[in-house]
């Protein structure tokens, strides 16, 4: 009888390892760092809808918030002193019809990339936190250095 209780024991615990092993949530680990690379980003203002680039969709669900750095190259000489961003936008139906059949975006966090005129080569943005209030954001990048450039966003949940 003792013999099969440790059996049991041992089958039980194995099966709660396996389980806690598989639900990462439970112990409050957050998804991995979430990389879009070489993203082509033609000039583009922040209010021009229609040239913007897309760079995609990024899951944050569980987080408390995220940290975004993005850095890239410029593809020429920068015509004038600018920025280089991306614009986080909810991926939930309202937000989406805002922006293709209104063309107006509702971006629940901006991450810009100082850019001076003349430079043509690397950027980098500092590293900002923002608050996550909804599971996933499409990310819209936009350019206002008169230069094509080629960019990186790197999105990193954070618990807080």
């Amino acid at each position: 009888m003792d013999r099969s209780f440790g059996t049991l024991t041992r089958i039980v615990l194995l099966s709660l390892f396996l389980l806690v092993s598989r639900t990462p949530s439970l112990f409050g680990q957050l998804a991995a760092l979430s990389s879009f690379e070489g993203i082509a980003v033609a000039t583009a203002d922040r209010t021009d809808t229609s040239r913007m680039t897309d760079g995609g969709v990024v899951s944050v669900e569980g987080a408390g918030g995220f940290v975004v750095p993005l850095a890239g190259e410029l593809k020429g000489r920068a015509d004038r002193d600018g920025v280089i961003g991306v614009l986080l936008v909810p991926e939930l139906p309202f937000f989406t019809n805002l922006y293709r059949s209104r063309k107006l975006v509702l971006s629940a966090a901006e991450f810009t990339a100082p850019v001076a005129a003349g430079a043509s080569s690397y950027f980098m943005s500092p590293s900002k936190h923002a608050p996550a209030g909804f599971p996933a954001y499409h990310l819209f990048l936009f350019n206002t250095t008169g230069a094509a450039a080629t960019v990186n966003v790197y999105v990193y949940p954070t618990r807080n």
